[in-house]
């Protein structure tokens, strides 16, 4: 439990490490004889770097003082109840001088069930399948990319499975490289999966072939995922964000803490030293690769040209039309592009089921 726990003296920055190494999306604020404070959830971290606040700033008045607790010998029907009413994964125990002695965590408690239904969307999704993955060979030179397994099923079949728990269907998948052993898969696999091919005659990069989907997808909105990515995030909270913002397109991005460790120098006049940094930390937001768009930005790719989505972005924001970043934790990032990151995302998952 004391992974859970933070003090109000702890920074944003601190907080989101915290909530990256428990590999939860909420925290419990304590004071020095563990009286329960307050809660912190990934959400109110989003909202405070929305409004432009600092990673720096203490967590003091940024959580939430009033949690919904349970208090010690409580039926665990009655717990129950409470976090499938008010859509709770994480409930607190206090004593009678309110000190924090327990956390109901759902997945623990109550065997992985999912507490509620997370949405009925009905917005469509593309996932670019088609390329190579040169990235993962000689894996890849055997398998597509979208075939990879993460634990007993392919990376494509987990991300098709978070877009439907929150009513995301059709799926469009844009296949090229070896497209018919991907085929082949769903032909045999689940029927809850409403896919249809696009087919790439080429290489379109990472947004051409959207122009090939396009005629096939009537909504005004639709997710489009890279195929080696998982996003473990609220999705529905994502559409609210890109609709009430009136986006054209949403980035969704993580995150990112980086230690560099040892010294950096910089340099002046030529070479010559001007100080030295020793390891130097970042903050930044890295592209996850997975978008929310209006179906009308595929009208700025021309028909059969090849591009990629940065040059697309660049593209729209060149066109007046607005894009919009919804930031979620380094932790509900899984990438598995790269042998490292492959060997990272298995053990990330393991450690998050």
């Amino acid at each position: 439990m004391d992974k859970l726990l933070l003090n109000e003296e702890n920074t944003v920055r601190e907080a989101l490490k915290q909530m990256d190494l428990a590999g939860e999306k909420i925290l419990f604020i304590v004071d020095a004889k563990r009286k329960l404070c307050g809660s912190l959830t990934d959400g109110d971290i989003r909202r405070w770097l929305l409004k432009e606040g600092s990673l720096h700033e203490k967590i003091k008045g940024i959580f939430n003082p009033q949690p919904r607790v349970v208090t010690e010998n409580e039926n665990i029907d009655r717990v129950r109840e409470i976090m499938l009413t008010h859509k709770i994964e994480a409930l607190p125990v206090v004593d009678p001088e309110g000190v924090l002695v327990d956390v109901f965590l759902w997945d623990s408690t109550f065997g992985g069930e999912q507490p509620q239904k997370k949405g009925d969307l009905k917005v469509p999704v593309v996932v670019m399948a088609g390329g190579k993955g040169s990235r993962l060979e000689p894996f890849t030179k055997i398998l597509p990319k979208p075939l990879i397994p993460v634990g007993d099923k392919p990376i494509i079949e987990l991300i098709m499975d978070q877009f439907l728990e929150y009513g995301c269907n059709p799926f469009f998948l844009t296949v090229n490289y070896k497209g018919k052993m991907i085929q082949s898969y769903f032909d045999h696999a689940d029927s809850k999966y409403n896919v249809r091919f696009v087919w790439e005659e080429e290489f379109l990069g990472t947004a051409g072939s959207l122009k090939l989907a396009a005629p096939q997808i009537d909504a005004a909105h639709l997710f489009v995922s890279n195929c080696d990515i998982l996003i473990r995030a609220d999705y529905a909270d994502i559409y609210h964000f890109h609709t009430q913002n009136d986006n054209d397109v949403t980035i969704i991005g993580s995150m990112q803490h980086l230690s560099v460790p040892f010294g950096v120098l910089q340099m002046k006049n030529g070479g010559h030293l001007e100080k030295i940094v020793e390891k130097p930390e970042f903050d930044f937001l890295a592209n996850t690769g997975m978008y929310l768009i209006k179906t009308s930005v595929i009208n700025l790719i021309a028909p059969h040209e090849k591009i990629d989505f940065p040059d697309l972005l660049h593209q729209v924001q060149k066109s007046g039309k607005k894009i919009g970043i919804y930031p979620i934790s380094q932790q509900s990032w899984v990438d598995i592009g790269q042998w490292q990151e492959y060997q990272n995302a298995l053990k990330k998952l393991e450690h998050i089921n």
